[in-house]
C-alpha cells in the first residue's frame, strides 16, 4: 500500500516542485492566450509585462492552490489508504467542476493549471 501514498514527508516539497515546473509554462501560456483573445492592440512592452506577471503568477497560483487543495485532502485520504495518483487526479477534476460553477472559463482555467501541476505532483511523489 506505500506505494500507492503519497510520502507524507515530501507533499509541501513536491507541491513546490509542481508549481515551479509546471506554473511558469502555464502562466506565460495564458498571458499570451489573453492577450490574443483581448480586441485591443497590445504594445510590445505590454506583452512583456503580461507575459513576465503570467511566469510569476502561474507558480504562485499552483502553489497556493496545492498547500490549500491539495495537501489536505490527500492527508486525509491518506488515513483511508487512498491518496494515490487517481486520487490526485479526482482532486483536480472536481475542483475544475467546482470552480466551473463561478463560470465555464474560470473552470476551464483552474483545469489548465492543475493537470499539468497534478502530473508533475504525481511524478515525484509517488
Amino acid at each position: 500500500m506505500e506505494s500507492i501514498t503519497a510520502r507524507p514527508d515530501r507533499i509541501i516539497g513536491n507541491v513546490a516542485v509542481a508549481s515551479l515546473l509546471a506554473g511558469p509554462p502555464i502562466g506565460v501560456a495564458m498571458s499570451v492566450l489573453g492577450c490574443l483573445l483581448d480586441p485591443s492592440e497590445h504594445s510590445a512592452l505590454e506583452w512583456i509585462k503580461n507575459i513576465g506577471g503570467g511566469l510569476f503568477i502561474g507558480p504562485f497560483v499552483l502553489a497556493v492552490g496545492g498547500l490549500v487543495v491539495l495537501a489536505p485532502i490527500l492527508s486525509i485520504l491518506r488515513h483511508f489508504d487512498c491518496g494515490g495518483p487517481p486520487a490526485v487526479y479526482a482532486i483536480t477534476l472536481l475542483f475544475s467542476l467546482f470552480a466551473m460553477s463561478s463560470g465555464p472559463l474560470f473552470g476551464l482555467a483552474v483545469l489548465i493549471f492543475s493537470l499539468p501541476a497534478s502530473y508533475v505532483f504525481c511524478r515525484y511523489s509517488y
